[in-house]
């Protein structure tokens, strides 16, 4: 069994009731109507859990239907550990029930504690908002700051408003679950929650984005990033990764995956892409998705190895005038094109070995020298327009 995994019904129930995302609702169950709940879950887990397992249940299972849910979820465990995880979400389905059931007593406890829901939506919204707002004025005012500004006083400088994002989205969140709990619905338009939450993410990843941007380079292409704009470009990046996940935008995930590329992160990188052409093939963003997806695949390439293997051996060093010619074609008119690119691909795979041969025999190396490799590379060289070296 895993580590960690409950062996009876109370705790899994412990369990759920931890990882609620509204403590003050977690808290009223346990303190006014634990009794209530436990009796719930414990009449419905067993043929909850039964179409939870679904053409998973085995004998054990079978076995057991008639038994306690704690002597049900002992045979199963023994069967398959994993089967903790459908259990837990069983549990979880089943507290979410009586939440439902019971939302009234539920806010009458949270209300005698102290702990809201608040009716008042509103205003709440407008100071998220309004903060918002004052991040995103001052994300465009720092292109007007002075290139002198050490990168330290920069990021001091965005800071307050940083903690003011960080403020709208404690706000935002508040509502959020007092919404859930009062079975209010969210209104699109300027104050749907969803909306603001995401805009108060972005507006953090674009004070740090443009302080990026100020001290180096534009925010574009594969590896690209200085080593002063590290620190804000890892700090964008957090912001960035939470509003992709509370929302899909195809043009957020974009800009996630350019930041990550320019970075360094290509693994990373590549991911977010081809998720975003698995679930939006067609979409705005498809085109800038395989152009950036292209890019960082010839950046790979490129960086498989900065020699020409044979060319290399052929010559005795890597840095010999016939072997940057040859370089320089691979990377200025191979990788540019899909079918270079798989030549370059195919020859890193096969060459290394040949290499290998070619340099420890000299007279093989002499006849490729004199009448493969020079003259491949004085016609590369004639054909790119470059005298030789």
């Amino acid at each position: 069994m895993t580590a960690g995994t409950p062996t009876k019904l109370s705790g899994f129930l412990e369990t759920v009731l931890a990882g609620m995302r509204d403590a003050r609702v977690s808290r009223a169950l346990q303190r006014d109507l634990s009794e209530a709940l436990d009796t719930h879950v414990r009449a419905r887990f067993v043929p909850a859990l039964a179409e939870g397992l679904g053409d998973r249940a085995g004998p054990a299972f079978e076995e057991a239907q008639g038994q306690d849910p704690d002597t049900v979820i002992s045979s199963l465990l023994e069967e398959d550990s994993t089967f903790g995880g459908t259990i837990l979400e069983v549990v979880a389905r089943l507290v979410a029930e009586f939440v439902q059931k019971e939302r009234a007593n539920i806010i009458a406890s949270m209300r005698a504690a102290g702990e809201g829901p608040s009716e008042e939506r509103q205003g709440r919204l407008a100071r998220a908002r309004e903060a918002i707002e004052s991040a995103q004025a001052e994300a465009r005012r720092l292109a007007t700051l002075s290139l002198a500004d050490p990168p330290e006083q920069l990021h001091s400088a965005i800071l307050p408003f940083v903690e003011r994002l960080e403020e709208a989205r404690e706000i935002l969140a508040e509502v959020e679950n007092d919404d859930a709990i009062l079975g209010r619905t969210q209104p699109d338009g300027a104050y749907d929650v969803e909306s603001l939450t995401v805009q108060a993410f972005t507006a953090q990843a674009d004070l740090f984005i443009n302080v990026a941007e100020h001290i180096g380079p534009a925010i574009e292409g594969v590896g690209n990033m200085t080593f002063d704009q590290e620190a804000f470009v890892l700090d964008a990046l957090v912001p960035l990764q939470e509003a992709v996940q509370y929302r899909f935008v195809p043009g957020l995930i974009m800009r996630l995956a350019r930041v990550r590329a320019f970075k360094g992160d290509t693994g990373e990188a590549k991911a977010i892409l081809e998720r975003l052409l698995e679930l939006d093939p067609d979409g705005p963003e498809s085109g800038n998705a395989r152009e950036l997806l292209a890019a960082i695949e010839a950046k790979s390439l490129a960086r498989k190895d900065s020699r020409c293997f044979v060319a290399t051996a052929v010559m005795g060093a890597a840095d010999a005038p016939e072997v940057l010619r040859l370089r320089a074609f691979r990377d200025q008119v191979l990788l540019r094109t899909a079918a270079g690119r798989v030549l370059v691909n195919a020859y890193y795979l096969a060459s290394p070995p040949l290499a290998r041969f070619i340099a420890g025999r000299p007279l093989l190396r002499w006849l490729l020298r004199d009448f493969v490799v020079s003259p491949l590379a004085r016609c590369l060289g004639g054909r790119e327009g470059g005298a030789r070296p």
